[in-house]
């Protein structure tokens, strides 16, 4: 039993206060939910292989969940399904599930005084694509790193510098589609390990607006036999791009690279024969997280 009116009003007042406040506290908690790096990624791309007038057009799923593991720690994975549509010649309409990534990673530190910001991780390949399997793959593991500096340049400019070395433990030395002296020739022999490392931009004009460019490059070390064939092939890979942010949950993107279809650009295989290509890329970007955050 109330003592008074006043006590009554005063409790109606805190209980619509509290009312009115739960659902900014729910929505505060939501936003640094644990998955709130999640992506989904689709995309169409055309790739021109070659002086020759081949071609690839194709789509993919890019799928890139991530659990936050505390503030120092983050679970990621990644893994694509990729098909063709059409080419010269006549492109394999068949799905092909790309390697599966996992990566457990660190946001990163920034030196307070420099305004550098140093990350890093630990990753595992595991052999779920056709091609690996061909190469006999049986998992894939190393260390990662990244550095970078972010100026206060309109929205913000981000130059920085990556690094990636990566174990491959394969079963056999070359691929099982060769033999006899095929088995000898440069395309055939297996990496027994990858050093993929370069440059990093991006660069945010308007809040929306995002310029991103990347350079890799690549060493791969081969399980050769032979003295007459070298320890390692290098090439580069590059990838520019412009995207915009049509709302929190969704991102579109174009640009062009001459990355293939793997959940590490470095180990794509895709037009491995001539690596002379160019793919153009439109993509769409989902984030759940900011998807849910929005009812």
């Amino acid at each position: 039993m109330w003592r008074s009116r006043g006590d009554a009003i005063r409790l109606a007042i805190v209980s619509c206060a509290l009312l009115s406040v739960a659902p900014a506290i729910a929505k505060e908690e939501l936003r640094d939910a644990p998955w709130r790096d999640t992506e989904i990624e689709y995309e169409h791309s055309l790739a021109l292989i070659g002086n020759d007038g081949m071609f690839v057009y194709g789509h993919r799923l890019d799928l890139r969940p991530s659990v936050h593991l505390g503030y120092w720690l983050e679970l990621k994975a990644r893994f694509l399904v990729v098909q063709d549509l059409y080419g010269t010649p006549p492109a394999d309409n068949s799905l092909r599930p790309s390697n599966l990534l996992l990566a457990l990673a660190t946001p990163g530190v920034t030196e307070p005084f420099s305004g550098i910001k140093i990350s890093g991780g630990i990753h595992v390949i595991l052999p779920t694509s056709k091609a690996a399997q061909t190469e006999t793959l049986i998992f894939g593991a190393g260390p990662s790193v990244e550095v970078s500096r972010t100026f206060p340049l309109l929205e913000g400019v981000t130059v920085g510098y990556r690094g990636r070395w990566t174990w491959d433990l394969n079963k056999y030395t070359t691929s099982t589609e060769c033999s006899g002296m095929d088995c000898t020739s440069l395309l055939s022999l297996n990496n027994w390990a990858m050093l993929a490392h370069g440059p990093f931009l991006r660069f945010s004009p308007l809040r929306k607006l995002a310029l991103e460019a990347s350079l890799l490059f690549v060493n791969a070390f081969l399980s050769r036999e032979s003295t007459s064939i070298p320890d390692s092939v290098s090439w580069q890979l590059f990838k520019v791009s412009v995207g915009y942010q049509v709302v929190d949950a969704l991102r579109i993107s174009v640009g062009v690279c001459n990355e293939g279809n793997d959940v590490l650009p470095e180990t794509s295989m895709d037009f491995s024969s001539t690596r002379s290509f160019v793919r153009v890329f439109l993509s769409l970007t989902f984030t759940p997280d900011a998807l849910i955050r929005g009812f």
